[in-house]
């Protein structure tokens, strides 16, 4: 698509951010706010004369949004993108344009982040954000605001002339604790039905970047820097939303929340210290907890810690370049488990060098660690990341390019038919992983009737 200089198209004051529907594939907790445009909206709305609307349509599905655009007439719409929305994302804004031909429609996120030509060239964006969006999209709008030359902003894409040009990467953000909160306040944010063991709860994210190098994982968005926020900040945003909203039940969505050790104890000294009625869950690996700090994370009111364990068999985690061992992810669990926490293990079929030996030790691993829960997901070779760069070395048929089935699990377990392994085609790699779901229900019925049994 053709992008005009914006002196010559000027914008006013008004700003749309949407989160597309994902109601095909929502997780099992419930679905939850979306982050990204939170924080995008808590940048901009500081910019003197702007008005902002948020729109999420996993929770306004039955939105009249011909009638939402029309009152409103934004001036920019910002798009979230992760592979799996993006024809939804890609109808949505041609859709825009048919309604709203000046309007510029800005896409941002996981999947035009690693393809911008690709989402350019779907006919209904005008530029890309790159990367992080926080500073770029503040300088887009700013300049689409005033009338002013957006070209040279570093961390942005465009079509001009029939040409796609790709503008410097922009650095990533040092300090997280410049970026404001998100601006929960444009959100029903009640509206959401996230629970933490029958809590109401919401996300926090406390770190950005990743500085593992699994093959399945994308770095597109936060890149391989580990940065993170101050504890002190991190609490600060509690008490907010403990204040504003009474919700005290929190997801923290850091890829590794427990990769500083040091800062997970000083996070968790404060909230004991401050006697906060909370309940947490967090995502991390199993090399990056001890004893001692999952005794801590219990008392300060964690109840539920997710491990990617991936595979039973160490070939295939050395394969993803995933770091860890299968005696250690045994260790994990059960060290998390002594201390009272709930763990949920999550599991990858369809890696490189997967076939029926390893799902067997994967079957195997599940029956000795027993998780309390555990989710089986199919390995995708999203964009960009280092599987789908090499799948013939990897010995990986891709079946399909229709990005609406990029997702690892839908709604009842239901996944998508993907990929193929060199020993395993792609039926057996679902069959594999309904197998393994079916195994750890049974083992969970199991294990609560003897439970049962005692009492």
């Amino acid at each position: 698509m053709l992008v005009q200089n914006s002196k010559k198209r000027k914008a006013n004051c008004k700003v749309m951010l949407i989160h597309p529907s994902n109601s095909a594939f929502v997780e099992q907790e419930g679905d939850r706010p979306p982050l990204g445009i939170l924080y995008l909206a808590s940048v901009i709305e500081k910019i003197p004369g702007i008005e902002i609307q948020l729109l999420d349509l996993t929770i306004e599905a039955k939105v009249d949004i011909r009638y939402f655009l029309s009152t409103f007439k934004p001036q920019i719409v910002g798009i979230t993108i992760t592979t799996p929305l993006f024809p939804e994302a890609s109808r949505l804004a041609s859709f825009i344009k048919e309604l709203l031909p000046k309007t510029f429609v800005v896409a941002g996120g996981p999947h035009p982040s690693s393809l911008p030509e690709e989402t350019l060239l779907s006919k209904g964006f005008d530029i890309v954000v790159r990367g992080e969006g926080e500073g770029t999209f503040k300088e887009l709008v700013e300049c689409l605001k005033e009338g002013e030359d957006f070209r040279s902003i570093p961390g942005i894409a465009y079509i001009d002339k029939n040409e796609f040009i790709q503008t410097a990467d922009r650095p990533l953000i040092e300090d997280l604790d410049t970026i404001p909160f998100p601006a929960r306040h444009l959100l029903p944010i009640h509206s959401y039905h996230m629970t933490i063991l029958g809590i109401p709860a919401t996300p926090i994210i406390t770190s950005r970047g990743c500085p593992y190098h699994c093959i399945f994982c994308t770095k597109a968005v936060f890149g391989h820097q580990y940065r993170t926020r101050r504890p002190e900040k991190i609490v600060e945003e509690i008490e907010m939303i403990l204040d504003a909203y009474g919700i005290r039940g929190f997801l923290f969505v850091d890829d590794t929340f427990t990769l500083d050790s040091h800062r997970t104890h000083r996070f968790c000294d404060s909230i004991i210290e401050k006697k906060m009625d909370i309940i947490w869950r967090c995502w991390t690996r199993s090399d990056c907890v001890d004893l001692y700090m999952l005794e801590k994370m219990y008392q300060a009111g964690c109840r539920i810690i997710c491990f990617g364990v991936e595979s039973g068999d160490q070939d295939v985690l050395d394969t993803a370049r995933k770091g860890t061992t299968v005696k250690r992810n045994l260790e994990a669990i059960q060290m998390a488990q002594s201390v009272g926490l709930t763990v949920k293990a999550f599991f990858m079929v369809g890696l490189p060098g997967e076939n029926e030996t390893s799902i067997e030790k994967t079957l195997n691993f599940v029956d000795r660690a027993q998780p309390d829960m555990a989710d089986f997901y199919v390995a995708i070779p999203f964009p960009k990341t280092f599987l789908s760069d090499h799948v013939e070395e990897f010995g990986i048929r891709v079946l399909t390019q229709d990005w609406s089935k990029y997702y690892q699990i839908g709604l009842e377990g239901k996944a998508p038919e993907i990929v193929q392994t060199s020993a395993l085609n792609h039926q057996e790699v679902i069959q594999a992983q309904q197998k393994l779901q079916s195994c750890f229900q049974q083992l969970k019925k199991k294990k609560f009737t003897a439970k049962a049994a005692i009492f």
